[in-house]
């Protein structure tokens, strides 16, 4: 009841009911609230439709479900985002392989659809996906599924690609007629790593787009600007590493990399970038359109593992954002809450737990001695 009240605070149009299941039974069977266990339930209703939020729903997660019935009963759309399926891709639900259900809750708490695309099952992009994510396929789509993607890039769609150094061809046969070379090695970085790890290269806030203070990308490949950008499109770079960062088609994690002048490409390197609709000098968007494309060499940062460190998870939800940019669809943006985790190296590791067993104790001991020592 707190919660409803709040939003009173902004729209005069919210009336507030409450109502007696035990006194008004036939109101209730009518809204479908038919046992106790469903008492404190709020239905939504307007004359274009009505929606039932359950009691359970409302301790979890009331914000979210309450504004999401609002949108639907007052009849404006979600954004809808889907993630391709069928090779091998992160999942948005808890399965095996890379896991994104944290970056999925992000996605509902800012009032977007979340569902599941496979082109081999339903041959074509949904007229009502505002962001097709395609995150780091381990396996070849066939020709058809290509096409079909190639077919809605062609239409002026959105699509969020993250690949990775050793995924196949597919994105970048996608993305280099839009002005983007996919490259196919390990970009290292021996200044700004995380965890000690130069293939985890750390972009900070002077060197990507939206100006956030820590991303870090395990494990990501570099993707170059060429010459054959359309016209009616413009491609910015949201991503860079550091001068001293390379990329090497050579890469072994069991053994330490090393700058190759002859072969490896030196840095800064671009990771990211965002293809949109050229501006005019008036910054009206040309008439002739063009697809909203991102693309990100890595597909690990906002897994599981990743998303609730640094500014990960912002990164992944403000690309959503950028890309899904309209007037008929609106989202509501809150933050996922950040859990700050220590990133530390095996060493270091050793050494936390042998101090916190021993340490502790240790100092305990030296201080009786002294005082015993002292009363003595």
């Amino acid at each position: 009841l707190v919660l409803l009240q709040e939003y009173r605070n902004y729209t005069d149009k919210l009336i507030i009911n409450i109502i007696d299941p035990e006194e008004r039974p036939e109101l209730a069977n009518k809204y479908g609230i038919t046992s106790a266990y469903l008492y404190q339930s709020v239905v939504f209703q307007t004359e274009k439709g009505q929606r039932l939020v359950y009691a359970p729903d409302i301790y979890y997660q009331a914000e979210h479900a309450f504004t999401s019935s609002i949108l639907e009963v007052t009849g404006i759309k979600q954004k809808k985002v889907y993630f391709l399926t069928g090779h091998g891709e992160a999942s948005p639900v808890d399965s095996g392989g890379l896991v994104y259900s944290y970056a999925r809750e992000g996605l509902l708490d800012n009032l977007y659809q979340v569902a599941m695309l496979d082109l081999i099952s339903t041959p074509e992009i949904p007229e009502d996906c505002a962001v097709l994510v395609v995150a780091g396929p381990k396996k070849e789509m066939n020709d058809n599924e290509r096409q079909i993607i190639a077919n809605y890039l062609n239409a002026n769609g959105t699509v969020f690609f993250m690949t990775n150094p050793d995924s196949p061809d597919d994105i970048a046969q996608l993305c280099a007629s839009w002005g983007m070379d996919v490259r196919k090695g390990t970009v290292l970085d021996e200044t700004s790593d995380s965890s000690s790890k130069k293939s985890t290269p750390i972009v900070n806030r002077d060197r990507n787009y939206f100006g956030m203070n820590t991303l870090y990308f395990p494990g990501v490949t570099a993707i170059i600007p060429t010459e054959n950008v359309p016209e009616m499109s413009e491609l910015i770079p949201i991503l860079v590493t550091s001068e001293n960062s390379w990329m090497t088609d050579e890469y072994s994690p069991t053994e330490e990399p090393v700058y190759n002048a002859e072969k490896d490409l030196k840095g800064p390197l671009f990771i990211g970038h965002i293809l949109t609709a050229a501006q005019t000098t008036d910054t009206s968007t040309v008439e002739t359109g063009s697809p909203n494309i991102a693309i990100i060499g890595d597909s690990d940062f906002p897994s599981n593992t990743h998303i609730v460190n640094a500014n990960n998870g912002d990164l992944f939800l403000n690309i959503i954002n950028v890309l899904s940019a309209g007037e008929e669809i609106i989202s509501i943006e809150q933050k996922i809450l950040q859990t700050r985790r220590l990133i530390l190296t095996p060493e270091e590791v050793n050494f936390l737990r042998i101090s916190s067993i021993a340490l502790l104790p240790a100092i305990v001991l030296i201080m009786g001695v002294v005082i015993w020592w002292r009363r003595r």
